[in-house]
């Protein structure tokens, strides 16, 4: 059962993180087929017409579009600048926010008077319920 739940989460983890990439690699193998389907028709076609006129030109296109293919292939995935989302973002230290630290003059003055906490703050030396225990039995 642990291991069902655990093969699940490295998949929907993995899926999370690269879906963009998954989905663009299987378009790109989908296109490359369609490309090959597509000229391997063509050279069908001009064997049925048994003219040799435009082979060399239609491998030309072939590649052309094979590599202009892998060129937007590239484009998208590498070359395209895109800020990445972790799946786990609390677990995230490089998009950590950074916070504004307040000098204690700012702080006094932002500190509402309904503030429940701003007499101890403003003590210079806050004492435990062991440092009474300790004083008590001194005396």
């Amino acid at each position: 059962m642990f291991k069902q739940i655990f093969k699940l989460t490295v998949v929907s983890v993995v899926w999370k993180r690269y879906k963009a990439a998954i989905i663009s690699t299987l378009a790109l193998f989908i296109y490359y087929w369609l490309v090959e389907k597509l000229h391997e028709d063509y050279l069908h076609y001009i064997s049925l017409q048994q003219s040799d006129s435009n082979i060399g030109f239609s491998f030309l296109l072939k590649w052309f579009f094979l590599a202009s293919g892998l060129g937007l292939y590239l484009l998208f995935n590498f070359w395209r600048k895109r800020p990445v989302k972790s799946p786990l973002p609390h677990l995230d230290l490089k998009h950590k926010k950074k916070t504004n630290k307040q000098t204690p003059q700012s702080a006094d003055s932002t500190a509402d008077a309904d503030d429940p906490f701003a007499n101890i703050r403003k003590r210079e030396k806050l004492r435990s319920k062991a440092d009474f225990v300790i004083e008590q039995e001194k005396d």
